[in-house]
């Protein structure tokens, strides 16, 4: 029985989708042998160029790495599936430093995690028009990735709203911006 699968018309550079995914992975519980003054080093701690790089490896806790994991499997696997492999992973560090921006511009502290790079992936799908179908519980139920969007900023503007929420809606914004534009950009000059 298929518990969760993503459907899309190829299946184009979907290794490189996994190798990142296997890649955070090993980095969330290679993580935890790090010393608190190292771990601070390759979270998001202002403009420093090694948290940067290394905040979208680093997540906060296992539900958080597990939710951003699931979603980047998903519209990873739909963008990557588009655009090939060096091209996606161009696209990941573009959306993680997007994020990123959004969340320091707006005075945001410390940050993990690579939330920037998802949303710019979930931006990009979406103004693109990228197809690709989530069948959970082998076909019981099909979700458009599209709708599966839809909901991710829903969600987001939900959690804007909430007192004491740990999530940097700001930093999310900033993916969402620059997978749109750069969507918009590939569309409008039919790039790739």
């Amino acid at each position: 029985m298929d518990w969760f699968r993503l459907e899309v018309a190829e299946r184009r550079g979907f290794f490189t989708n996994h190798l990142l995914l296997g890649v955070i992975f090993v980095c969330f519980w290679l993580q935890w042998l790090a010393d608190d003054r190292l771990f601070a080093r390759l979270t998001l701690t202002g403009w420093s160029l090694p948290g940067l790089l290394t905040h979208p490896f680093i997540h906060v806790h296992s539900l958080h790495v597990g939710w951003n994991l699931l979603l980047l499997h998903v519209f990873g696997g739909v963008a990557v599936n588009a655009v090939g492999p060096f091209r996606y992973l161009t696209l990941f560090f573009l959306f993680a430093l997007a994020g990123a921006a959004g969340h320091l511009f707006a005075g945001g502290g410390q940050a993990a995690g690579a939330s920037g790079a998802i949303c710019g992936f979930v931006g990009f799908v979406v103004v693109c028009r990228m197809e690709g179908t989530v069948s959970l519980l082998d076909d019981a139920v099909r979700v458009p990735v599209d709708w599966l969007a839809l909901a991710l900023i829903v969600k987001d503007v939900f959690f804007a709203f909430l007192p004491g929420m740990s999530v940097s809606v700001a930093g999310h914004l900033g993916g969402y911006l620059a997978g749109a534009t750069v969507g918009l950009a590939v569309r409008r000059f039919a790039v790739w």
